[in-house]
């Protein structure tokens, strides 16, 4: 769980891009809150890599 610094752009289209990370994690966002869910088993994500994989284009 974490905050974002700014506002994700209105554009960030959360389901499409996590269905581009083949089940790794699953996430929600709410505003600035960032949820983050991932299995046990796998291995941790960087907050770089949460960032490209739902906010960048």
């Amino acid at each position: 769980m974490g905050v974002l610094a700014e506002q994700p752009p209105r554009q960030a289209a959360v389901r499409e891009r996590l269905a581009r990370t083949e089940g790794r994690f699953d996430a929600c966002m709410d505003g600035r809150l960032l949820t983050v869910v991932r299995p046990a088993a796998t291995s941790a994500l960087s907050w770089r890599d949460l960032e490209r994989a739902l906010l960048e284009g």
